[in-house]
């Protein structure tokens, strides 16, 4: 059940809850109007009689009191009985219409104060219009049990009809009074109505009242709240500029407040926004400006990139064939250092077979020269044998002169012959030795040419390659630059 209740208060609108919480209150009110009325109507009577016995025990304590005074002499019964019947005769109640009598029990009125003409009258044998003597009743009543109620129908001066009226007594013994008074059924139901007319009307203008009070309430109220509605609408949609009622100091008040804390925030994000927006125009423009300049310097760099590499293709290319004419100059040199080798190998055996003549006629010329050793030393020999034969020996010692100066010129020819072929062993040895070194840098040559022969082709392919990337890259390098100048467009 609590749950269902719970359910019910998030499920219905303000207006439904206070519609119900007055329609509530509305049956509460109601109920208790009428249920004020049935307890009023259920016990009219009952209180009209009470209220009927209160009078009469007014009036019978004032007699009783008087008439101490009778009995200690300081009032005369004629003065006593003169100022009560005053007195009873101003003693109306229920608006004019009741009003007290006093009969004794033989039915003599002795005051009357509706009817005047009535006192000193007997009413003892007066009927109503059932047959009943309900003076004699009053009698009866007030000797048996000294007070209470007798009904009776009479015709009710008012309205002229015959009503049921009642009557309420009180035995006064020592004067013999009935002091009584009584109130016609028809008067109680006019009160009644009366009463209950005056309560429905009461709650109608409660009612009535209560409605406009909550008309007016949720007029302002729902004015108030579609107020604020439409504030959080507008700030919804980002409009700030509009007009908080901070005058209320309801809830209505709180919630205005909270609205226009909302208001103040919005203003500032918007402000926010709206220098974030130019900061971030002010950055695009910035930005736009750099990258403009950054894609002219991009694309200027991509021209001369292009240009670098159609330049270093072009250059590859040119180095391609460079190389390839160092690779045949050098295939060609590795061919002349080899022909260099063999000839060097041929000038080394050439000149080792020459310094071998060189030593032969090193050894020929020693030879001759031991000849011309002994030739010069047998002319000398000749010469002294012709010197000892004298006339004799003279042509002799001629000859032997001739032979000496022909030994002579033959050993210094061998000693020049000598000294040339020692000079010529020596040039020999050092020109093998030079061959020799000029076929080891021959040699280290043709190593040299032949890795260089192979570093020359892997530099060609390499050199090739690159002409192919450079190609391509000159490629990218144009479309990059087309590219920036759409992006500039």
């Amino acid at each position: 059940m609590i749950r269902l209740i719970k359910y019910l208060l998030r499920t219905m609108t303000i207006r439904t809850k206070l519609i119900l919480l007055i329609a509530g209150i509305f049956c509460v009110m109601v109920s208790s109007s009428f249920y004020m009325i049935y307890q009023k109507n259920s016990t009219f009577e009952i209180g009209k009689i009470e209220e009927l016995e209160t009078v009469i025990t007014l009036a019978y304590n004032r007699v009783e009191k008087l008439y101490k005074q009778v009995e200690n002499n300081q009032m005369s019964l004629d003065i006593m009985l003169e100022q009560y019947y005053n007195e009873i005769d101003d003693m109306i109640f229920d608006d004019g219409q009741g009003y007290i009598f006093i009969i004794d029990t033989k039915g003599i009125v002795q005051n009357h104060a509706a009817k005047p003409a009535l006192e000193g009258k007997s009413l003892y044998n007066l009927k109503d219009s059932t047959g009943k003597y309900f003076i004699q009743e009053f009698a009866n009543l007030a000797k048996t049990k000294g007070q209470g109620v007798i009904e009776y129908e009479f015709e009710n001066p008012k309205t002229k009809l015959i009503e049921t009226k009642v009557a309420y007594i009180k035995y006064f013994k020592p004067l013999d009074m009935m002091i009584g008074t009584g109130v016609y059924f028809g008067n109680m139901h006019a009160e009644q109505k009366h009463f209950t007319t005056v309560i429905v009307i009461e709650l109608a203008l409660i009612i009535l009242a209560v409605l406009i009070i909550f008309m007016i309430i949720f007029i302002d109220f729902k004015r108030a709240l579609l107020n604020l509605q439409g504030n959080m609408t507008d700030l919804a949609n980002d409009n700030i500029d509009i007009k908080i009622d901070m005058t209320r100091k309801d809830e209505i008040g709180m919630m205005a407040q909270c609205v226009k804390v909302f208001q103040e925030s919005a203003a500032e994000k918007q402000a926010l926004e709206m220098s974030t927006e130019a900061e971030k125009e002010r950055l695009e423009l910035e930005n736009k400006e750099k990258i403009q300049t950054i894609t002219s310097d991009v694309a200027n760099a991509s021209s001369i990139v292009e240009e670098n590499v159609v330049g270093i293709s072009t250059a590859a290319a040119q180095l391609s064939a460079t190389l390839e004419d160092i690779g045949i100059k050098v295939d060609e040199t590795s061919n002349m250092t080899m022909l260099a080798k063999e000839e060097a190998t041929e000038g080394r055996e050439t000149i080792h077979e020459l310094n071998i003549s060189a030593e032969k006629i090193g050894e020929v010329v020693k030879l001759i020269q031991e000849i011309a050793e002994k030739t010069n030393l047998l002319a000398l020999n000749a010469s002294i044998e012709a010197a000892r034969a004298g006339e004799e020996g003279r042509g002799f010692a001629v000859v032997a002169e001739e032979v000496k100066k022909l030994a002579q010129q033959t050993s210094s020819a061998t000693k020049d012959i000598t000294e040339q072929v020692n000079k010529i062993q020596n040039n020999s040895d050092n020109s093998v030795k030079s061959i020799e070194n000029i076929v080891t840098k021959i040699n280290s040559i043709n190593e040299f040419t032949q890795v260089l022969v192979v570093s020359m082709s892997e530099q060609r392919s390499a050199t090739n390659d690159i002409s192919e990337r450079m190609g391509q890259a000159s490629n990218s390098a144009r479309e990059v630059s087309d590219k920036i100048q759409e992006i500039r467009k």
